[in-house]
């Protein structure tokens, strides 16, 4: 009897490679998509990277009112520090950028 071949998925450099070649050779076409099959797209992409600026955003003024409240000596730094962080990252969620 024959063996078989098992069937098994193209990595993603033979993805790549197979539609580069597809480009660069006229008249032949990619048979293997490049475009990864999890890769999210759309609205979860873009909530995706507003959460992460945001967290960013946050995280720099939190850290930077700390600092400002840690050197004065009559406010509570702590306190300061999470209500910058929630209120800069809250902002920075609800309000839009101009190319969303």
């Amino acid at each position: 009897m024959g063996c078989m071949t098992e069937h098994r998925e193209p990595s993603e450099t033979e993805r790549l490679l197979a539609e580069v070649d597809g480009m660069l050779t006229p008249g032949r076409a990619s048979t293997v998509p490049a475009q990864r099959s999890g890769e999210e797209t759309g609205h979860v992409a873009r909530f995706r990277a507003r959460l992460r600026g945001a967290l960013v955003a946050g995280a720099v003024a939190g850290a930077g009112v700390w600092l400002l409240f840690a050197l004065l000596p009559f406010l509570d730094a702590w306190s300061g520090g999470w209500g910058a962080f929630l209120s800069v990252t809250a902002v920075t969620l609800v309000l839009r950028r101009p190319h969303d």
